[in-house]
């Protein structure tokens, strides 16, 4: 038996153009009183990640009633990062960090932008291994990466 899932929104500032969106959806278990668990990462929020439990509200204008996340209320201890490519990436760049990103348990997921995906890594994952990774493409300008929502976990700088 499949779990309902459900979709959150999350409001975004856009500052000269980026991004792109003023929101975006997010698939999410409802778990009721009004929290949700997060079960796809954030093409461009901060500060969240699969499995964060969040706090909503409700909003009936427009029409349907739309979910808006308020705040994290229970952090799973995954991160979240994105990776904008650029076109010297070229497509073998790309499906090599795919491999080398979910060889280190990473799981990559598709934004529905072109160019751009999100990362989810979760608590297990040996974060240094990630960035390392990250960084070898990014120091040969084939990419950029932004870390959304660091866990305590993988805060390297503690």
């Amino acid at each position: 038996m499949e779990e309902a899932t459900s979709k959150v929104h999350v409001r975004l500032a856009v500052e000269d153009g980026w991004p792109p969106v003023a929101f975006e959806e997010l698939e999410a278990k409802p778990l009721g009183d009004h929290r949700y668990r997060l079960l796809s990462p954030p093409a461009f929020a901060e500060q969240l990640a699969i499995g964060d439990v969040v706090s909503v509200e409700h909003q009936e204008s427009p029409e349907p009633e739309q979910v808006w996340v308020d705040s994290v209320i229970e952090p799973s201890g995954h991160s979240t990062v994105r990776v904008v490519f650029f076109q010297a990436a070229g497509q073998e760049s790309q499906s090599g960090l795919r491999r080398d990103l979910e060889g280190l348990g990473a799981q990559v997921h598709d934004t529905g932008f072109q160019g751009l995906i999100a990362v989810d890594i979760p608590g297990e994952v040996d974060y240094r291994a990630v960035r390392e990774v990250l960084g070898k493409g990014e120091s040969q300008e084939l990419w950029d990466f932004d870390e959304g929502a660091i866990s305590h976990l993988h805060d390297y700088e503690s």
